[in-house]
């Protein structure tokens, strides 16, 4: 008999954890439910989302791929204070699939977890120690720090400007910016600097996977799958969680469900419940707990709670 969520989250010592729901049983509206210890986690505050920052930057480049203005596997444009030939051996796939060869700047010997940096003075150091021709996949800010420098040349404008524009302010997510998060030893930028809600967040996840609103076909082919050459469930700013092959006639539902996680939250879409599910938990996902290696059975638990979609307990 499969657990309950609450039963999950005694198992793992979580104290909370607050999810919202869109699917076709909440007719398309966000739906809230807290579990565990209400009073730990707040469901309604912003907070850094840190790392699914990385799905809207994905998203934003693969629009200026659609308008012709990037590629996705010709060369970078150039960056003022990176060298032409850096941005030369580069393309926007790799990078976005963190197969570039680049190493995580915190994981650079010229690192110092007391220094305040840059978006390109991270890359400069995340540049050191890095091999541009492997394509071997390993997870790295540096990627997506490099990507939001790439568009901020090609539009002309801030990153932040650019997020608002064609997604915070269309999807109605009002509590939503990408802010200057900088502070010791961490840059957030394009790989981590978006501040939102558990809410705006769903609503974000709905659009692009749900409602399929933000690109067009091909290129949303492109976002699920355009990683896989390079590591099997990678997509171009998503991870999908195997069974991940094809899609194809016979195997139309090619992954259990399409995922990013930030920090304490997950963001999930679940093609065969047709739902997408927004959670954050009173602790990190990826911390000495390592959580996140037993969450299938949260995510599941609750996505087949159909008393949580009809009640909102």
């Amino acid at each position: 008999m499969a657990r309950s969520a609450e039963a999950w989250l005694v198992g793992h010592g979580v104290a909370a954890a607050s999810v919202v729901e869109i699917g076709a049983t909440t007719g398309g509206r966000p739906v809230t439910v807290q579990f565990g210890d209400v009073d730990v986690l707040d469901p309604d505050a912003t907070f850094e989302a840190l790392s699914l920052t990385k799905t809207m930057v994905a998203v934003v480049a693969l629009q200026l791929v659609n308008e012709g203005r990037m590629t996705l596997d010709g060369p970078l444009p150039p960056l003022q204070g990176v060298a032409v030939q850096t941005t030369e051996a580069m393309t926007l796939r790799r990078l976005l699939s963190h197969s570039s060869g680049l190493i995580d700047y915190r994981q650079s010997t010229s690192y110092r977890n007391d220094a305040i940096l840059s978006p390109l003075d991270a890359v400069a150091i995340g540049l050191e120690g890095s091999d541009l021709t492997s394509t071997t996949s390993s997870y790295a800010a540096t990627n997506y720090l490099v990507v939001g420098l790439a568009i901020e040349t090609v539009t002309g404008q801030p990153l932040s400007e650019v997020l608002q524009e064609r997604i915070f302010v269309p999807l109605q997510m009002s509590d939503t910016t990408l802010v200057n998060n900088q502070r010791e030893g961490f840059v957030g930028f394009a790989s981590g600097g978006v501040v939102s809600t558990l809410e705006d967040l769903s609503l974000w996840f709905d659009a692009l996977l749900r409602s399929r609103s933000l690109l067009p076909p091909e290129l949303h082919d492109e976002l699920l799958f355009g990683g896989g050459s390079f590591q099997r469930n990678a997509g171009l700013g998503l991870w999908r969680h195997c069974p991940c092959d094809g899609p194809t006639r016979a195997e139309s539902e090619p992954f259990l469900y399409a995922f990013h996680d930030g920090g304490d939250t997950r963001l999930v879409y679940i093609p065969s419940r047709d739902v997408v599910i927004a959670m954050r938990f009173s602790k990190p996902l990826y911390d000495q707990d390592r959580i996140i290696d037993g969450i299938d059975d949260f995510v599941f638990a609750v996505a087949d709670r159909r008393e949580f979609v009809r009640t909102g307990d």
